[in-house]
């Protein structure tokens, strides 16, 4: 499933194809090379790409009040099957709130086995 985070911010904010990659991972999943760009390039970054977000959010939440519920729906799933959050689940989840994602990840725990988890995440 593509993230919608990452998906969002490439048609709204430019964001360069080894970001995509990078926002998409887990940071214990990045390798040597992927985090010393994700220090240098992706990190000082990271406060306009939320500002991006918010825009983006605040027009589509006007357009259809579902994209909050759609965006947190996503975010959880990335979590529940990777086991931990992406760079692009964090800022999701600055944007729309840790509580409404939380609150589905519960649910999903709830009604679902646990999945294991891929890669070096901590589960």
């Amino acid at each position: 499933m593509p993230d919608i985070i990452v998906k969002v911010l490439a048609a709204r904010g430019g964001l360069p194809p080894e970001h995509r990659d990078i926002l998409g991972k887990g940071t214990l999943e990045l390798s040597r090379q992927e985090k010393r760009i994700y220090r240098r390039e992706v990190a000082p970054r990271l406060d306009e790409y939320r500002k991006v977000l918010a825009r983006a959010f605040e027009e589509l939440s006007r357009v259809d009040p579902a994209t909050a519920d759609t965006w947190a729906t996503s975010i959880a799933f990335n979590i529940m099957s990777r086991g931990c959050a992406s760079a692009a689940d964090t800022l999701g989840m600055a944007v729309i709130g840790r509580r409404k994602v939380s609150e589905i990840v519960k649910s999903f725990r709830q009604t679902r086995p646990p999945v294991p988890a891929r890669g070096r995440c901590p589960s």
